[in-house]
């Protein structure tokens, strides 16, 4: 069993003030005999040292991401604050890892090295795995979670890749005790009886063309270079899409690519970024040669009707300890046309009751999904709203 406890602050600049309102809202002497907190704020949190004094005051290891806006039960609208989720238990083991800086070179044994110093000692796989990804051009996410679940067998792995408000993400990082690492993926491993379920919500049917094909050329994992035999830009145009005078492909951000890998699994999103002077498409994600590729259409109110849908069955769940949320950072600027503290809202109305919960944005989402056999497979989305049930 699970205990969870939350809290929140606003509080940027007073550090004093801010530790002692999230200490305030925490019952330390409820604790169990391992705990872990997970955090989520904006930036400037860090910077004013908000997070390191928090931590050193807390009795128990954290780790989290920075994100674009994040909420737990009780924080204000339309405010960034710094949100922690604490869980406790007499029967679970929480065990902890992180890798140096990744690299193109090291990532592999970074990683695989943070998964042995997290499971040393410990029999069996864990019951889940928490993750939290850096935000790096040279190391995708994609291939970050490969490697992770190499390591990791049939465990669960859930998560998400930092993120930050700014134009570029160039503050995102990852969280760990107090100390903000802008290259390093943490990891929490959860041993015992957890029984974590998984919940999803990406775009609806409707909301697809007609048309599909074929991936038949991808260039380093995430380049697009060709689909049925098109260039990417080209297959795009005969569907209607459009391009300005140097040939890119307009506002792809309202178009998200559906990857189906054809094993009978639910197909993931993949955002497109920039049109290459060759016609080839850079995505937020990796892609296989051989999988069928869809285009959709998102708006606000495509972003509120999944959301909606999703918290539908997340909130229809019973006997939970806590819910982890992350919904991608797209998803939230989609939404700014309408509001964009959109989903957070809809949150807030499914899950208040309880209020054991952490919603948050992110450049990425890890959340598994089943396949035809009915095993799990890790993935990384984007364009996703993913949620987790302890």
């Amino acid at each position: 069993m699970i205990n969870t406890m939350t809290a929140f602050t606003d509080e940027v600049d007073d550090v004093e003030y801010a530790i002692e309102e999230i200490l305030g809202q925490l019952d330390l002497d409820g604790l169990l005999a391992e705990s872990v907190g997970i955090v989520s704020c904006n930036h400037d949190f860090t910077e004013t040292d908000v997070v390191r004094a928090l931590c050193e005051r807390l009795p128990f290891p954290v780790t989290g991401a920075t994100t674009s806006a994040c909420a737990v039960k009780g924080s204000k609208r339309n405010v960034a604050p710094l949100s922690i989720l604490v869980l406790t238990s007499d029967t679970v083991r929480f065990r902890l890892g992180l890798t140096g800086d990744l690299t193109v070179e090291n990532h592999r044994e970074q990683i695989r090295g943070a998964w042995e110093q997290a499971a040393e000692g410990m029999e069996g796989q864990p019951s889940l795995v928490l993750t939290f990804l850096p935000l790096l051009v040279k190391v995708s996410g994609a291939r970050q979670l490969e490697v992770l679940s190499s390591v990791a067998g049939r465990s669960p792995i859930f998560g998400t890749m930092c993120v930050t408000e700014e134009t570029g993400f160039v503050s995102s990082g990852i969280l760990r005790d107090g100390e903000f690492h802008k290259g390093k993926l943490s990891i929490v491993l959860l041993y015992g009886d957890v029984h974590p379920r998984f919940f999803l919500g990406t775009i609806s049917e409707e909301k697809f063309f007609k048309s599909k094909g074929v991936i038949s050329e991808v260039v380093d994992g995430s380049i697009l270079k060709a689909v049925s035999g098109k260039s990417t830009r080209d297959f795009l145009l005969g569907l209607g899409l459009s391009q300005d005078e140097e040939g890119r492909i307009l506002i792809p951000g309202l178009f998200p690519l559906a990857v189906d890998f054809n094993d009978g699994s639910a197909p993931i999103l993949r955002a497109m970024l920039a049109t290459q002077p060759d016609g080839s498409m850079v995505l937020a994600g990796d892609v296989p040669v051989g999988a069928t590729l869809s285009v959709s259409t998102i708006d606000a109110e495509e972003v509120g009707r999944v959301a909606r849908r999703t918290l539908d069955a997340v909130a229809a769940e019973k006997g939970y300890s806590a819910v982890i949320i992350n919904s991608c950072a797209g998803r939230y600027h989609v939404a700014e046309e309408f509001d964009n503290q959109l989903e957070i809202d809809i949150v807030r109305r499914h899950l208040d009751e309880t209020g054991r919960y952490l919603v948050s944005f992110s450049a990425g989402e890890i959340c598994p999904v089943p396949t035809q056999c009915g095993a799990l497979e890790n993935r990384f989305h984007n364009f996703t709203i993913i949620a987790c049930v302890i």
